[in-house]
């Protein structure tokens, strides 16, 4: 009689498989893609190498849904933003602000996850994620330019230009001097000024 998975080993599983995934994004934060190694993941998850392996094939496969899952967290929340009942103008300025808050919240893993040279099965997800981000900014930007608040311009053009507008900004080197909340006002009235139908944003 073959063998059938309950529903509480099913369940042990996911929760293994989530602890994991927990565990990694840890060593990653502290160690970068390039520094974490398996055995310190494993250590960190309680399970042993081979357990690991059992779950994930290798570093790139467990890297990369690692990505996946951190990545789908921020669409989420920009998702959350852009459904906001808001002028469109408030709703960038707000969706932008949380995506640069978050990562700068996130510290160093912010930058393995946005510039650090990854796998090419963790750059597909990075890809898709940039691109993900980007349709969120787009739909914003149709209503403000349906509105009149947007200049008229390619909103997937605009969408993907203030995705890597707010990414390289975070990560150049002056981004490490000044206050967190000035370099956020800064990256918000850049991105304003850019689409804003009349004057300059302040």
């Amino acid at each position: 009689m073959p063998y059938r998975a309950t529903e509480k080993t099913k369940a042990r599983k996911r929760e293994t498989r989530t602890r994991i995934l927990k565990a990694a994004r840890s060593v990653i934060a502290a160690e970068g893609f390039g520094g974490a190694q398996m055995s310190a993941v494993a250590d960190a998850a309680y399970v042993s190498v081979g357990t690991l392996y059992s779950y994930f094939p290798g570093k790139a496969e467990l890297f990369r849904d690692v990505f996946r899952r951190t990545a789908e967290r921020e669409v989420a929340v920009l998702e959350e933003v852009a459904a906001r009942d808001l002028p469109p103008a408030e709703r960038l300025e707000q969706a932008a602000r949380a995506l640069a808050g978050r990562a700068i919240e996130a510290g160093p893993l912010a930058f393995s996850l946005i510039a650090e040279p990854v796998h090419p099965l963790v750059e597909a997800e990075r890809l898709k994620a940039r691109e993900a981000y980007a349709r969120v900014y787009a739909g914003i930007l149709r209503d403000g330019m349906d509105s009149g608040v947007f200049r008229r311009q390619r909103p997937e053009l605009v969408a993907a230009c203030l995705v890597g507008a707010v990414a390289e900004a975070l990560i150049a080197p002056f981004a490490t001097t000044g206050t967190n909340a000035t370099l956020i006002d800064e990256i918000i009235a850049l991105c304003l000024n850019g689409i804003l139908a009349g004057e300059a944003k302040p």
